[in-house]
């Protein structure tokens, strides 16, 4: 799924709560737009609790929602800032970042950042308020300090027409690129089944994670792990749990995020039943959930 995260590393300046409230409110109306394509999560990332995330020294987001007159868009509103940490959102573990430093212009202003390039990194888009006119643009340019040649973009929804016709836009084109990378994924082999839930957690990955599985899949195939499948514990590890029903693995992907997909075969019949996180502390859960449904999905063919 596409996601936004609510920009409050750009709030530089000196602003007052009644330019926060106007800009607030107009990119507030272009999410709840934008927000209807099937492809984007429902909600807004923040940092921390909308309580506890300060526009200025005494207003805060959640002061921000409260304020809004309009009571349908306030009611949601508080629905769409309900994902916070933003830690559970981005991999802020990502070692392409260490030790580097991106900073954005505005103005004669020099803003450090933290979480934008993570959010750059996962191709995600930011929900910005526009106060300041370096902020009215399509994607935001992140510069690394010590290298000037070194910039990350961010695509940015800031509250116009126009710009949200961008975004959109740019959104059906990802749909687009993960449905045909989807298709890649099942013309590694021959002959693939898997189920819709599976189709739908795929769809949900960003593109970059996407073609992370995409590529692992290809390496096993290339190295001949597949038929006879041939588990190394590192690319490929059985985890079956019955042994008296079909053998379960996972194909387990390390970067940009840790993934597993729980895969199976009948016959040269590929089976994809489940999709799971290595960092949701629920790995065994996943594999009794994918054993499950790659029994049933076994029991089709």
């Amino acid at each position: 799924m596409e996601k936004f995260y609510f920009n409050n590393e750009c709030l530089s300046g000196v602003f007052t709560k009644n330019e926060f409230d106007i800009s607030f409110k107009k990119t507030l109306e272009q999410f709840k737009e934008v927000v209807e394509k099937p492809n984007v999560a429902k909600g807004i990332v923040t940092e921390k609790l909308p309580s506890l995330l300060k526009l200025t020294d005494s207003y805060t987001l959640l002061d921000a929602i409260d304020n809004i007159q309009d009571k349908a868009l306030k009611r949601l509103a508080f629905y769409y800032f309900r994902r916070y940490p933003i830690d559970e959102d981005v991999d802020i573990d990502d070692e392409s970042l260490f030790e580097k430093n991106y900073s954005i212009k505005l103005g004669d202003d020099t803003v450090e950042t933290f979480y934008l390039p993570y959010i750059s990194i996962a191709k995600g888009y930011l929900f910005t308020l526009q106060i300041h006119d370096d902020l009215k643009a399509h994607q935001l340019e992140l510069i690394e300090n010590n290298d000037s040649a070194d910039k990350l973009l961010i695509n940015n929804l800031y509250g116009e027409v126009d710009n949200t016709k961008i975004v959109t836009s740019i959104i059906e084109e990802v749909g687009t690129v993960k449905l045909s990378t989807l298709e890649k994924v099942k013309s590694i082999i021959e002959e693939v089944k898997s189920l819709k839930s599976f189709d739908r957690d795929f769809f949900k990955l960003s593109v970059i994670e996407q073609e992370s599985v995409l590529t692992l899949l290809e390496t096993v195939k290339k190295e001949n792990y597949l038929f006879p499948i041939k588990p190394d514990n590192d690319k490929i590890k059985e985890v079956t749990l019955d042994k008296t029903t079909i053998e379960i693995y996972e194909l387990r992907i390390f970067n940009p995020k840790a993934l597993r997909v729980y895969f199976s075969f009948n016959g040269k019949v590929l089976l994809f039943g489940l999709l799971g996180s290595k960092s949701s502390g629920n790995q065994g859960n996943d594999i009794k959930t994918a054993e499950q449904r790659l029994v049933n999905l076994y029991n089709t063919i």
